[in-house]
């Protein structure tokens, strides 16, 4: 689901401002926040919080990093700070915010209202694909007490 919007705003920002630069973005800048948000993670759950070394430090140490950091022209924070920037645009809700300012007649901005209804299905829908108490209450003991035939119905149109 976040992929396609991803994709989605990617492509509409190419062909809207005729430009590649967020496919640059994309491909590079993404992929250097996911690998930052993963090592936070990473660093959160080991408990290796390394006081008094900085995060960057932390990210530039990891194997992907090793490759695409270039020693000649080494990441820096500033770059970090950019990274960040390209990768909140590309949040779910900055991008449904994205379609929301569209010029009202873009015809694309049709767009935000099939991708709100769809993140409200998959909302509905995440319990059961992570796993969560929420399913097992609802498939299990049937609490709230639904009508299944109609939610399996809807998760199909889904």
């Amino acid at each position: 689901m976040e992929h396609f919007l991803v994709v989605s705003h990617v492509w509409n920002r190419a062909r809207i401002e005729e430009s590649n630069t967020c496919v640059s973005e994309y491909n590079l800048g993404y992929l250097t926040y996911e690998v930052f948000k993963q090592t936070n993670y990473n660093s959160m759950l080991e408990k290796k919080s390394e006081k008094g070394k900085p995060q960057l430090q932390k990210i530039l140490e990891t194997d992907i990093f090793s490759e695409l950091n270039n020693p000649d022209d080494p990441m820096t924070q500033t770059n970090l700070d950019e990274i960040n920037k390209i990768g909140n645009q590309l949040d779910v809700r900055n991008i449904l915010k994205y379609f929301e300012g569209l010029p009202k007649d873009e015809p694309y901005k049709v767009f935000k209202e099939i991708a709100m209804d769809a993140c409200k299905r998959y909302n509905n829908l995440s319990s059961y694909i992570h796993g969560e108490r929420l399913a097992e209450l609802e498939a299990i003991e049937n609490i709230p007490v639904t009508n299944k035939i109609n939610v399996m119905a809807e998760a199909l149109d889904f």
